[in-house]
């Protein structure tokens, strides 16, 4: 089992939550940003989840989770 952390949301990830606490409880959605792009010529799938598996083990705010209040 992997070792449990604590760290401090970032700078996006507050902003989100403090907008989640703002709107009335009948209101609140998962808000999700999607942009879709051609991968490059060589590259597939399993490039890109490893560069994000990359990314997310050097960044810890990238491994940033929280339970909302209910």
């Amino acid at each position: 089992m992997p070792a449990v952390k604590s760290a401090d949301l970032g700078c996006g990830q507050h902003h989100h939550l403090l907008r989640h606490h703002q709107v009335p409880v009948s209101d609140r959605h998962e808000a999700h940003i999607t942009v879709s792009y051609l991968l490059p010529a060589g590259c597939d799938a399993g490039h890109v989840r490893a560069a994000l598996n990359h990314l997310a083990r050097r960044h810890e705010t990238l491994r940033t989770v929280y339970t909302p209040a209910a």
